[in-house]
């Protein structure tokens, strides 16, 4: 059985422990002394009304609300031998039937007799009422289930709420083993009353019999009983007992009592009249879910029903293949939802829990379509016709928004050789949370990024006069383009703009909201690599060979850069190396050596002994305004033969 429960709350405040009690009364002192103050303020309060022993260990006591606010109200109780009193707030206590409020005072001794008094404090000014009022009882002679009675009842879910109801309670204290301890729970009784007919003083008045009033039994391993064949619509109060393992061992003994709780609850069972079930259609909302998820698919959120419902349906449709409205209200539909429905295949359904009203999506759509999608709600399992109700249609295409992106962030030059005609684009990805792409456009605005008619790059729309291209790309994980087709060799600026796209369902460009992003320039100058790039000769494999009169160079490859050779420099018996002075061609102290870029190491022979030699390394490419090398670097190697 599919249940979705609606908890009531305790109608009745539960026992406070003792182990409480001295901080509530620990915080009142102040309020003591407060009274003392206050000689002149009377607070009138009749008292206790009655007490009764329901435990060899528990007596319920009841007494009139106060006049004060809840707020500013404690109930002081006291008895013969306790020593600090019992303070329960205003705010924590419920009246019953009869006006009277009920607490439970536990820890007792068995058999005893005891004399209670209840005053009323103002929690604000400390002042207490001081009535005369007191009740003289006994607990029980015998042991009882130590039992604190119905903690919950709950309605069923769909139809079963209609007629039917779940009590659920925390099971008696259980001592023994296998052998039974007195107080073990052997059985629970739950009684129930029509609260229509009856009020709960009749609730253990066996003068009443079913349909007014049912007992129900349950096993001491159960913690809950469903309660059937009640009238729809129907107020019932109900009221669970324990019935413990010395009581199937005395029970013949009229003075051998079990516990006698007086904790009831209040329920009332669904309407079975659709008209019960109220919902906010306004608070229903179809929206596309975050990134490229809207292209293929619906989010449906909505606020819960009030009344009696099993569960939701959501019915959807492309738009106009068909009517939704027209077909909920002709036919029962599919007894169970789950996909095309048999009467009408271009109608789909969903289910969807009772407790499950948001972020429900539709998915498997197709993209761009708009769908027609209606909300119904279902009082039964099969969702019949006369047991639902269903909002108006509700549409949504499955277009999202352009993702948000920032822009281009940075253009670098050629990076190799074998392409000076490339450029790079750099961007941060966007952020697919906030909508779908499908490729970007390139817009090229010349040398001038005020442009106000830029040139399209790659828009399959526009033809591209622009000689660039570019090469491809994945829109969802590149943060780079390649750009072709730039003239290496230029004195003007090339400036781009990069943005994002996505289809419409018309198959039309949506551009979104471009206004955070700005062209970005760059000069396609031919660079050999920097420092980083091209640190220069590895130090620490590079040798000097003194027996052999030899130094043995070695370097790696640029990360990046123009370069079409390395150059290495050599001087001795100088001081210091600069290479400043070593790209100087006039300066003659310094020998120079070009190698192909494939070489990485060189070994020099022939060198002279006592002698001091200094090299070091850089690229080097050979263009029309001259040698363009790579960036000073500080790797430089001596050796001393």
């Amino acid at each position: 059985m599919k249940v979705d429960f609606k908890i009531i709350a305790l109608a009745i405040m539960t026992t406070i422990l003792f182990g409480c009690v001295g901080t509530i009364q620990d915080a009142n002192n102040d309020l003591s002394k407060a009274a003392d103050s206050t000689d002149n303020i009377k607070l009138t309060y009749s008292g206790i009304v009655s007490a009764v022993p329901i435990a060899n260990d528990k007596v319920e006591v009841f007494f009139p609300q106060s006049e004060l606010d809840a707020d500013s109200t404690a109930y002081v109780i006291r008895y013969d031998g306790l020593q600090v009193p019992i303070y329960v707030y205003g705010t924590s206590l419920r009246p019953d039937y009869r006006g009277l409020l009920r607490f439970t005072v536990s820890g007792l001794r068995i058999d005893t007799t005891y004399t209670f008094s209840i005053q009323v404090r103002d929690v604000k000014t400390g002042v207490e009422s001081n009535n005369t009022a007191t009740k003289q009882v006994k607990t029980f002679a015998n042991f009882t289930a130590n039992f604190n009675g119905i903690t919950e009842v709950r309605n069923l879910s769909g139809d079963e709420g209609t007629t039917g109801i779940q009590v659920v309670w925390v099971p008696a204290e259980i001592k023994g083993g296998i052998q039974k301890d007195e107080i073990d729970p052997i059985e629970y009784q739950i009684t129930l009353i029509d609260g229509t007919v009856l009020n709960p003083g009749s609730m253990n008045d066996t003068a009443f019999s079913d349909p007014v009033r049912k007992v129900i039994s349950a096993g001491a391993d159960k913690r809950s009983v469903t309660i059937n064949g009640l009238t729809p619509g129907r107020k019932y109060f109900v009221q669970v007992r324990a019935i413990h393992y010395g009581y199937s061992q005395f029970s013949a003994d009229r003075n051998y009592l079990l516990e006698k709780n007086t904790r009831y609850l209040q329920i009332s069972t669904y309407s079975d009249d659709m008209s019960s079930i109220n919902f906010d259609e306004s608070t229903f909302r179809l929206t596309l879910p975050p990134g490229s998820g809207g292209l293929y698919s619906l989010a449906s959120s909505w606020t819960t029903p009030e009344g009696n419902f099993d569960h939701y349906r959501l019915y959807y449709t492309l738009q106009g293949a068909t009517s939704l409205t027209n077909y909920l209200s002709a036919e029962d539909g599919d007894a169970v939802c789950n996909g095309t429905e048999t009467l009408n295949n271009a109608i789909s359904c969903i289910p969807v829990a009772a407790n499950h009203n948001l972020n429900n999506l539709i998915t498997g759509l197709e993209v761009n379509k708009t769908y027609d999608v209606v909300l119904a709600i279902c009082a039964s399992l099969r969702c019949d016709k006369s047991k639902r109700i269903y909002t108006s249609v509700f549409s949504q295409t499955t277009t999202p928004a352009v993702a948000d992106f920032q822009g281009i962030k940075s253009i670098d030059p050629a990076k190799s050789i074998t392409n000076l005609d490339q450029i790079t684009l750099n961007f941060d990805l966007p952020n697919f949370l906030s909508g779908n792409i499908s490729g970007y456009i390139l817009r090229y605005y010349g040398n001038d990024p005020s442009n106000a008619s830029p040139f399209s790059v790659n828009d399959p729309d526009v033809i591209n006069t622009t000689g660039l291209s570019l090469l491809p790309y994945n829109v969802m994980t590149d943060t780079s383009i390649t750009i072709t087709g730039v003239d290496p060799l230029t004195t003007d600026q090339y400036c781009f703009m990069l943005v994002p796209f996505s289809y419409n369902f018309d198959g039309s460009k949506n551009f979104g909201d471009t206004s955070g992003i700005v062209p970005k320039c760059v000069l396609p100058a031919i660079k050999g690599p920097n420092k980083n790039q091209f640190p220069g000769i590895d130090l620490d494999a590079s040798s000097c060979d003194v027996i052999n009169s030899s130094v043995t160079l070695k370097w790696n490859a640029p990360a990046a850069g123009i370069f079409s050779n390395y150059e290495i420099f050599s001087v001795n018996d100088q001081p210091s190396f600069t290479f400043s002075s070593a790209v100087d061609y006039a300066n003659n102290s310094y020998e120079r050596l070009l190698l192909n870029s494939t070489t990485t190491n060189y070994r020099f022979i022939g060198l002279q002994p006592g002698k001091t030699y200094r090299f070091g390394i850089l690229t080097y490419y050979s263009s029309i305004d001259g040698p363009i090398r790579s960036e000073y670097n500080t790797n430089l190697f001596s050796c001393s033969l």
